[in-house]
């Protein structure tokens, strides 16, 4: 029987969380039953080199921008033309419109995904033609698909479907198990850590705000570098926190961190299905999430696998700091931490790789 061609497209391979899921499916998926390509803008990025041998991976030699759209549109429609897989799967949403318009242009199977939370826009009906026209609508948790519905006013049906992100837990044991080097952890400090891309929505600034109602002997880490990173080091210098919060930039292994933190603290005020609470709950470390934008219960469950406070609000967020510190809370902790790890089970890897197995083959039948 001839191999379906199944075309992966993303921006690139730099470390990221789209790009994490991206490298577990790819590399999952049966090579043997599909004929499996990788279309990046730009071919780099950390995960790019570690894509299995036999996985085409192909480049258009355009950085993505919104200035570059009009490029990339063209050299789509020309590697399609060239390659005409059965199913091309755009993996980025900032990508969804142009692989809609080149694909209907060809007649082509598109599949689109959304990887966070869709905020309501001024050009949401222009947004709602384009993806309507899609043949499969992915989002990665029960949150994003809402906003989808309540945003773009996507109608629930069959075509617009959820697949969970999925958690490599062997591969983050692995490097969590690596050395930090630094003399990190100091055993005298509670530490919490936090990680991600360093910009608004991801709100570290709650945390800094946070760390100055929080004692002397806590220490702060935040992994991560992005557009923000030079406003978040003078604020914490502005609340005179030099000693107390450090930033380590960009770390390719970030889980060596955050596996010995001693708490983890994702303060974000959107998110779609935050991969890094998983990890970290994979880890076995207790964990601190703000109600963000999406749906906090799709990841985190308040007292029952960690705890989830108001969004924006650093005075709760120094709060639950305090109940982790708090001896007395041992036991509750203790059960919480064994709740998260049989939730993250559920995220395994070969889940999610049979979860897109199973829709190519009801769709290509």
């Amino acid at each position: 029987m001839k191999k379906k061609k199944i075309c992966f497209f993303n921006k690139d391979m730099k470390a990221g969380g789209v790009e994490r899921q991206l490298y577990c499916l790819v590399n999952g998926l049966n090579s043997r039953k599909y004929d499996i390509m990788l279309l990046l803008c730009r071919k780099e990025g950390e995960f790019s080199g570690r894509i299995s041998d036999g996985i085409g991976v192909y480049g258009l030699g355009v950085s993505y921008s919104r200035c570059n759209k009009i490029f990339i549109m063209i050299k789509l429609f020309l590697f399609l033309v060239k390659n005409r897989p059965d199913i091309f799967i755009s993996f980025h949403s900032h990508l969804n419109t142009v692989s809609v318009i080149v694909c209907r242009l060809l007649a082509m199977k598109v599949f689109i995904c959304f990887p966070g939370h869709f905020p309501a826009s001024r050009l949401a009906r222009l947004r709602r033609f384009f993806y309507t026209k899609a043949d499969m609508l992915i989002s990665v948790s029960g949150g994003v698909r809402d906003s989808l519905v309540k945003n773009l006013h996507i109608p629930e049906s069959g075509k617009n479907i959820i697949i969970e992100n999925c958690v490599d837990m062997e591969d983050v044991g692995k490097k969590a198990r690596e050395e930090t080097g630094g003399g990190f952890p100091d055993t005298n400090r509670f530490t919490i850590v936090s990680a991600g891309r360093l910009s608004a929505e991801k709100n570290f600034g709650l945390l800094i705000r946070a760390a100055a109602l929080l004692p002397a002997d806590c220490r702060v880490l935040i992994i991560g570098d992005g557009e923000q990173r030079e406003y978040l080091e003078n604020l914490a210098a502005e609340y005179g926190l030099r000693d107390m919060v450090s930033f380590t930039g960009f770390q390719p292994n970030p889980y060596r961190f955050i596996k010995r933190a001693s708490v983890y603290v994702l303060p974000s005020d959107s998110e779609g299905l935050p991969t890094v609470l998983l990890e970290a709950m994979s880890l076995g470390v207790p964990c601190i999430s703000a109600d963000y934008h999406g749906r906090t219960d799709d990841v985190i469950e308040h007292d029952v696998t960690g705890y989830v406070f108001r969004r924006g609000n650093h005075y709760e967020l120094a709060k639950a700091v305090d109940f982790f510190r708090d001896g007395k809370n041992h036991e509750k902790i203790k059960r919480m931490i064994e709740n998260a790890g049989a939730r993250v089970r559920e995220f395994s890897v070969e889940k999610y790789v049979r979860k897109y197995e199973r829709l190519f083959d009801e769709y290509l039948k």
